[in-house]
Order: structure tokens, then C-alpha cells, then sequence
């Protein structure tokens, strides 16, 4: 497998990229999901330098290996929340990294930068809140061919459904 790191491109070894990469994901048991919606702290680094560290979020609509997002909702909500995370990440705080669809399609990643007050309880309330605020819309924004890769592809009305359904409920976490 090839590797570009600026200007130098380099090959690693199967071996090299099994005994070096342990994906977390792939280490996580998805059959102990069983409350949604869900929200686990996937990942912490810490970032000494700022005091703070960065949180990576398993946030999930479905269960894996029962239930899948259609990618038209996938890719609505990917807009519409990326958004609205933005902007409570402001409000709280928070830098706001990013918010990426899961490519199994139950759910989504999201990262921030933040001191030791971000945690699952927290995170789960920003979801909440952007769900909600996900209702009133009327459109997608920036569906259209000079902001988006695939401007028709979406579904507004089901991803609202969705967030209705999913969010506005108690969250489930690996404590409970």
C-alpha cells in the first residue's frame, strides 16, 4: 500500500499496517448497542499544548447489522446536523472538527476540541438540540452543484422523521 506524506511517498508492508493499526472501531463490540439513540466516546487525544484534547463521538441512529440509514438520509443529515453542530460547538465552547457519516450507514462520527467537559452526556445533549433545530427546515443547505458533490441526493423529510423519532428520547451510553 502507498502512502504520500507531502513530496515523499513511501510503501508499508502488510505486516507493518496490521502490527501498527489497531481501528477502534473495528475492535468494538457492535452487538452491545442496544439503546438508541447511542453515544460513545470512541476516542480522546490529548493536545497538551492547549490543555484540552480532542474527542471522537460514536453517534448512532440504528443498530448495527439490523438496521441501515439510506444514504439519501445519510448525506441530508450530514448537512443539516454538520451545521447545526458548528453552531452549538460556538455556543459551548467547543471546537467544532467534524461530523462524518459511518460508511456501515447506522450512524455518524463526531469530533471536537475541548477540556475535560466534554463527555457522552454532553454530546448526547448537542444532538438532541440540533435534531430539534434540524425540524425547521424547509430545504437542505448548500444542496446545490457548486457546494455538493451529489447536490440531488438527499431526503429532508425522512431525516427529520429520523431525528424526531431517534433524539427525542432518553440516550443510551455504555454505562447504562
Amino acid at each position: 500500500m502507498f502512502f504520500t506524506t507531502g513530496a515523499v511517498r513511501y510503501r508499508r508492508s502488510i505486516k507493518e499496517r496490521t502490527a501498527s493499526t489497531m481501528i477502534e472501531s473495528f475492535t468494538f463490540d457492535h452487538t452491545a448497542i442496544d439503546v438508541l439513540p447511542y453515544v460513545r466516546l470512541a476516542k480522546r487525544i490529548d493536545l497538551p499544548r492547549e490543555g484540552k484534547a480532542l474527542w471522537k463521538f460514536d453517534i448512532r441512529f440504528t443498530r448495527p447489522n439490523q438496521e441501515f440509514l439510506p444514504t439519501e438520509v445519510i448525506h441530508t443529515l450530514e448537512h443539516i446536523l454538520s451545521i447545526e453542530l458548528d453552531r452549538w460547538a460556538g455556543e459551548t465552547g467547543v471546537t467544532y472538527v467534524d461530523f462524518s457519516p459511518m460508511g456501515c450507514q447506522t450512524g455518524f462520527y463526531f469530533s471536537v476540541i475541548g477540556g475535560d467537559a466534554v463527555t457522552e452526556r454532553l454530546i448526547s445533549g448537542a444532538m438532541n438540540a440540533v435534531c430539534t433545530a434540524s425540524l425547521a427546515y424547509d430545504a437542505v443547505p448548500h444542496a446545490n452543484e457548486r457546494d455538493c458533490g451529489n447536490y440531488l441526493h438527499f431526503n429532508l423529510p425522512e431525516a427529520k422523521r429520523l431525528c424526531k423519532d431517534i433524539w427525542f428520547q432518553p440516550f443510551g451510553t455504555p454505562d447504562r
